[in-house]
């Protein structure tokens, strides 16, 4: 079952007929100070092919509008350029993908997912990761999948360039929330297209965590996003494959004004833990966990699989110490 998001920004969907924006234009006590009282509390209207009206909760008023329309039209027609672009500006659309990994275990990421993005951030939510605990059987592998009610979800501000994401290796306490800077992507475009839809896509190749990427992008909406954590490119990602077989996103919709409209916030529920105190709290627990050891048992921890993450190689933590360690002792 889909996620469910609230309303960031509330935009109806008969915004072509009519909007209300809920701006008092006039003071009537300056401007109509001999009025009829049912002149107060104008409100402006943009009623059918883009007609200016003003409704004061008595009906259209249509002596205020031709009054104001002969007075400030100027001002009003550039207040209402800026307002109505600032009004787009916000609106939160969103693309949705079909995720597929063949990575070493499953986590809980395949299925739909979904992209929410405005001008400058963007939320990347696992629709159908579990919100409960779920277990996984192929052959004598078992994977136990920790349940998130937010999606596990991936925030990218680009106005400030960082992203928040989640993540559950060893959480033992719930997910870790990591903040770091976005990751430079360095592209190759090419002229090869194709549509998707009406989406105009050019195809484009690059390297994310260590593994190489095949995608396609569209200019016809320019912004630097995508699935998971993919960015960069000079309009949004639609689909990305990576060579190797094992990361798929395939697109599967796109919603110009998404009614649903998700809050674009960083995740909330969830340790946040810089790089730096994770590698620490890892390195604790190692040496924890081989101190508690039977000799006999020699109990310790090595890194997971290589294909563990979407980035391939994202935890090497303890080889990393235990490399340290060796030499420190003299290759012991």
């Amino acid at each position: 079952m889909a996620k469910t998001h609230s309303a960031a920004v509330s935009i109806s969907s008969r915004m072509a007929t009519v909007v209300d924006v809920g701006i008092h234009v006039l003071n009537p006590k300056k401007h109509f100070a001999n009025a009829h009282p049912k002149w107060r509390n104008t409100k402006i209207f943009l009623g059918a092919n883009n007609c200016l009206h003003f409704y004061n909760g008595h009906g259209i008023n249509n002596a205020v509008t031709n009054f104001i329309k002969a007075k400030y039209m100027k001002l009003l027609t550039a207040f209402l350029i800026l307002l109505f672009s600032s009004i787009c500006s916000s609106q939160t659309s969103s693309i949705s993908y079909q995720c597929e990994l063949k990575l070493n275990i499953d986590h809980g990421e395949n299925g739909l997912n979904t992209l929410y993005f405005s001008e400058n951030e963007s939320l990347y939510v696992y629709e159908d990761w579990p919100e409960q605990n779920r277990q996984k059987v192929e052959g004598n592998i078992i994977s136990f999948i920790r349940p998130d009610k937010e999606g596990m979800p991936v925030y990218t501000n680009l106005t400030k360039q960082y992203q928040t994401y989640k993540n559950r290796y060893l959480d033992h306490k719930g997910p870790w929330i990591f903040t770091e800077p976005l990751p430079t992507i360095n592209w190759t475009i090419t002229q090869k297209k194709k549509k998707f839809g009406t989406l105009n896509a050019f195809y484009a190749t690059g390297t994310y965590g260590g593994r190489d990427y095949e995608v396609w992008f569209t200019p016809d909406i320019p912004t630097p996003l995508g699935p998971h954590r993919l960015n960069g490119l000079p309009g949004i990602i639609l689909e990305a494959k990576s060579t190797d077989g094992l990361v798929s996103f395939t697109f599967a919709g796109y919603q110009p004004i998404d009614t649903s409209l998700a809050i674009i916030e960083p995740p909330k529920e969830g340790i946040k833990i810089s790089k730096r105190d994770f590698k620490k709290y890892c390195i604790q627990y190692l040496l924890k966990t081989e101190a508690n050891s039977p000799p006999e048992w020699n109990d310790t921890i090595d890194d997971p699989h290589d294909d563990y993450e979407i980035e391939k190689n994202k935890w090497t933590i303890f080889s990393e110490y235990k490399k340290k360690r060796k030499l420190k002792n003299g290759g012991w």
